[in-house]
């Protein structure tokens, strides 16, 4: 491995797989200095801020005796973190049994009884944000509703 003046990493000698392996470690591990690129020949990783890859709809309708599950995932470099949030910006929180995010990104509203029902959790308006060091992204509004 050569750590070349323009802050790049050359891996010439390894396989195109072995190469994403290593560079992937290396970038997982924040081995690199902020700006470097990693690169097999020509090819070059860059930093780069998310980009929605599946972004929710504006409109999610389910009974209580469903649920539902509302998919966000985003792409960059570094893999960014999705989260949730209320239209106000306010993180989402778990509730035991009523809402919680999946390490993929989904947020999820399982079934639930009638009794159960909270208007906070049920029928309201969340956002799914993805974020890295490089920037951040925030979906449009999705408009939740659970109905019998």
């Amino acid at each position: 491995m050569v750590v070349a003046p323009t802050r790049r990493l050359a891996f010439h000698s390894l396989s195109p797989l072995r190469w994403a392996r290593t560079a992937t470690h290396f970038v997982s591990q924040k081995k690199l200095p902020d700006g470097a690129h990693v690169s097999p020949g020509s090819y070059q990783t860059e930093r780069r801020g998310p980009v929605f890859l599946h972004e929710p709809p504006r409109r999610v309708d389910f009974s209580n005796s469903t649920g539902a599950t509302v998919a966000c995932s985003a792409t960059g470099s570094p893999e960014p973190r999705i989260t949730w949030t209320s239209a106000d910006g306010t993180p989402m929180e778990d509730v035991r049994g009523l809402r919680y995010a999946r390490p993929n990104g989904s947020l999820v509203l399982p079934p639930f009884r009638a009794e159960d029902y909270r208007q906070d959790v049920h029928a309201t308006v969340y956002r799914c944000a993805a974020s890295n060091p490089v920037g951040a992204i925030v979906s449009r509004d999705v408009h939740v509703r659970a109905g019998e």
